[in-house]
């Protein structure tokens, strides 16, 4: 069962970012249960998220009421999935290629594939450099080799673990 991080890093790319969201809602029995590419989520009422944008694409087509925050409002960690996260949602596409020339975007496609590259010290090396976006699409490339290697795996999750700290230290947490 997946739970939000690893959501993110299976599906987060540049045409596919992660975004923060809210689902509002009061009273009502039916939870939004979006379902990308298999991968499906609980998303709770009026809890801030944060999910690729696929994710908050499907939940407003299917006529939630949705609203992207923007980076002020944004938590400075996203929630687990609840353990009820089973069937029962409508699966959708992320849909496109994503290496269509031409999309409006000038700013070179990230390369997650070229940071994984070489010796596990060099990989660990690069980490550091590399925005929250892009290490979900660094880890998610790791993941998807033919033989991952656990060692970059694990420095990529410390290297997400000291972010996550790092925030919550300087979000008034050991103030």
């Amino acid at each position: 069962m997946p739970n939000y991080d690893s959501i993110l890093a299976k599906h987060v790319t540049q045409e596919n970012p992660a975004v923060t969201f809210i689902v509002r809602g009061e009273g009502t029995t039916t939870v939004p249960k979006p379902a990308v590419e298999g991968d499906q989520v609980v998303i709770p009422y009026n809890t801030p998220v944060t999910l690729p944008r696929s994710y908050f694409d499907v939940v407003r087509g299917a006529g939630f009421d949705a609203t992207l925050l923007s980076d002020g409002d944004e938590p400075s960690e996203a929630p687990e999935a609840p353990a009820e996260t089973l069937g029962g949602g409508s699966d959708a596409s992320a849909g496109g290629s994503g290496n269509e020339p031409g999309s409006g975007n000038s700013a070179p496609a990230f390369d997650a594939d070229a940071v994984i590259a070489g010796n596990v010290g060099d990989v660990v090396a690069r980490l550091a450099a590399l925005s929250d976006a892009e290490l979900a699409a660094v880890k998610a490339a790791e993941i998807d080799r033919e033989k991952p290697r656990s060692s970059v795996t694990k420095a990529i999750e410390a290297e997400i673990t000291e972010r996550k700290a790092k925030a919550a230290e300087q979000s008034g947490d050991g103030a």
